[in-house]
Order: C-alpha cells, then structure tokens, then sequence
C-alpha cells in the first residue's frame, strides 16, 4: 500500500496546527484547526484542471504536438488531453 503525505495549512488563519476530524459520508476528510478552532475539508485539485496547466495544453496543441507528448510534459492523461 502506498502512503502520501501532504502538508494541511488552516484556509482562515493559515496554521500548520491542524487534526483530523472523521469523514464525510462522501468519503471526504475533515479537519480541524487547533488555532483558529474551525473545521474545513481539504480541497484537492486535478492537475488538469489548473488553469497554467490548461494554458500549457492547448498551446502545444497549437504548435502540433500530439496527446501522449502533452500528456507526458504536462502529467496529464492522454485522455483528459483530448477532452
């Protein structure tokens, strides 16, 4: 099994004193700020869905390169590529 670790700051006071908290029913983790005393979940988000990452994509596009060298430079699916 494989284990990430990411480092969770507090989005309201910025603390890096921060407790998980249960899950969700959608089977997202909860946290919990020791400082600041609030709750929040933590936003992951999709590389291509980044908007420098989007930028990167579509002028490669534009210049030809095909989907796999995309996907390789920019770590984005093939797929994902193409949509």
């Amino acid at each position: 099994m494989c284990e990430i670790t990411i480092q969770v700051n507090c989005p309201y006071c910025h603390s890096m004193k921060v407790v998980k908290n249960g899950v969700k029913r959608t089977g997202k983790q909860n946290f919990l700020c020791r400082s600041c005393g609030k709750q929040f979940q933590y936003v992951y988000q999709k590389a291509g869905c980044r908007p420098e990452v989007k930028r990167l994509v579509l002028h490669m596009l534009v210049r030809n390169c095909g989907t796999r060298d995309i996907g390789e430079v920019t770590g984005v699916h093939r797929q994902i590529v193409l949509r």
